[in-house]
């Protein structure tokens, strides 16, 4: 490791917040501290002197069956000096898991294959105004409100489709926001379709997980219609869900940021079609 930069691991949020900041990324305190301070994550500051110039997280899934890492940031003067690859290299030997996911632009994908890591499936994000989905007056027929009562369903049913449990991000995102938290019954009451929101300093992000494309697509715009401190929308999904692009791509949202999913070691399964909009690149 460069022997100019320390690497310490922290459960501080404000360097981080700071960095996400920095690179106009979307996340809060609440969230920073989701990264750096939950009893089944790792975080790390890269620190030139006292300065904070780089960090990274990893979440830890099962019995070290999956790390996710996650908010890997370096500041802009200190790039291309290894420092992501150091960070990330540390996490990974401290997490000892045995396969690691995380979502790669174009320009960073290389840090991570000098490490091992493979593309496997490609992501966008999708922008659009919330002025341009007024809010409805009545809920659609189908669609009710999330409740506590309503968690273990809603992660089983997110474990069906994510490819593994992640019931502590489910709780945190129902628990900042459970506002922006919706579910689709089919006529027999079962949930076959929900919606959880995070709203951050540039944008509401919408999840949005469904065994059914129809219930799907409601559910989804109809929490674009929803109220929020946010002036932009934002979703990311995966190519293969083609269909649900040309869908965004009709309703108004435009393409951004092109990222790769990448992972490293035993193979893992792979999030199927029915994630129609996911939490976020810190998250999973």
């Amino acid at each position: 490791m460069d022997k100019k930069i320390e690497y310490v691991f922290t459960k501080e949020p404000a360097g981080m917040l700071f960095l996400a900041g920095h690179a106009g990324w979307n996340q809060t305190m609440e969230d920073c501290r989701m990264v750096t301070s939950s009893d089944n994550s790792l975080a790390v500051y890269a620190l030139a002197g006292e300065k904070i110039i780089g960090c990274a997280g990893c979440f830890i899934f099962g019995d070290r069956q999956l790390g996710h890492i996650n908010m890997v940031v370096t500041h802009e003067d200190y790039r291309g000096r290894g420092i992501a690859k150091n960070m990330v290299k540390m996490l990974m030997e401290k997490a000892a898991c045995r396969t690691y996911r995380l979502y790669a632009t174009p320009s960073g994908g290389h840090v991570y294959t000098k490490l091992g890591f493979v593309p496997l499936l490609g992501q966008r994000k999708y922008f659009a105004s919330c002025k341009d989905f007024p809010v409805m007056d009545e809920m659609p027929e189908g669609i009710f409100p999330v409740t506590e009562k309503d968690l273990e369903e809603m992660y089983i049913l997110d474990e069906k489709i994510f490819g593994f449990p992640r019931r502590k991000i489910m709780e945190y995102l129902f628990r900042t926001h459970p506002e922006l938290a919706f579910c689709h019954r089919d006529p027999d009451g079962k949930m076959n379709a929900f919606t959880l929101g995070r709203i951050g300093p540039a944008a509401r992000n919408i999840m949005c997980s469904s065994i059914d494309p129809s219930a799907a697509q409601k559910l989804f715009f109809y929490s674009c219609t929803l109220k929020s401190g946010a002036e932009k929308l934002q979703t990311m999904i995966y190519d293969n869900q083609e269909k649900f692009r040309k869908i965004l791509l009709e309703k108004g949202f435009t393409e951004g940021v092109n990222m790769n999913l990448m992972d490293w070691g035993e193979h893992f399964p792979l999030p199927d079609t029915g994630c129609y909009g996911i939490a976020g690149g810190e998250f999973g």
